[in-house]
């Protein structure tokens, strides 16, 4: 007598020999090692597995037995997300923030640095008023840069002008 059953993998019916029940079996069709069912399930004859019990086959599994299971091959690949493009006037803004502050405090005033703060004040404020979330960050840095620049010139010159006003007021009060 002999037992019989189908493999798990390419479901095709093996015929054993009673002495390897509870054992190892190669299937010759796709090489699956299974375990041998034991007379116990089922009738003289009958495999103890139902071709409803076990799970559907296509191509890709028949073929390859490392595939993972069909359950997953109908699952979509990855997703790959691309990285949102930064606006490029709030980009101009922060480099223009960062050009105005370290001239204020390498060089003080110099002809350039107070427009180039004005346009990336302008620029952050614009990128900041349209509601695009793009370059939201960098817009807002900018903005902060331009204005501490401009708020340092205005500083700048009020002191230079006191002083200026208030020397030349007392030179004056000195010289009769």
């Amino acid at each position: 007598m002999s037992i019989e059953f189908h493999c798990p993998q390419c479901r095709q019916l093996l015929r054993v020999a009673d002495e390897t029940e509870g054992k190892t079996a190669r299937c010759p069709a796709c090489g699956t090692y299974s375990r041998v069912p034991g007379r116990a399930t089922g009738v003289a004859g009958e495999s103890p597995f139902q071709a409803s019990d076990l799970p559907p086959i296509d191509a890709e599994t028949a073929e390859n037995p490392y595939a993972p299971p069909s359950t997953y091959a109908s699952a979509a690949g990855p997703v790959y997300s691309t990285p949102m493009a930064s606006d490029g006037r709030a980009t101009a803004s922060l480099v223009l923030g960062i050009i105005g502050i370290t001239s204020s405090c390498c060089g003080g005033l110099s002809g350039l640095a107070l427009p180039i703060s004005l346009v990336g004040l302008v620029l952050g404020i614009l990128v900041l008023r349209s509601g695009n979330p793009n370059g939201r960050g960098q817009a807002i840095a900018g903005v902060i840069l331009c204005g501490l620049h401009l708020l340092l010139a205005v500083l700048i010159i009020v002191a230079v002008a006191s002083f200026v006003l208030l020397d030349v007021g007392a030179f004056k009060l000195l010289m009769p």
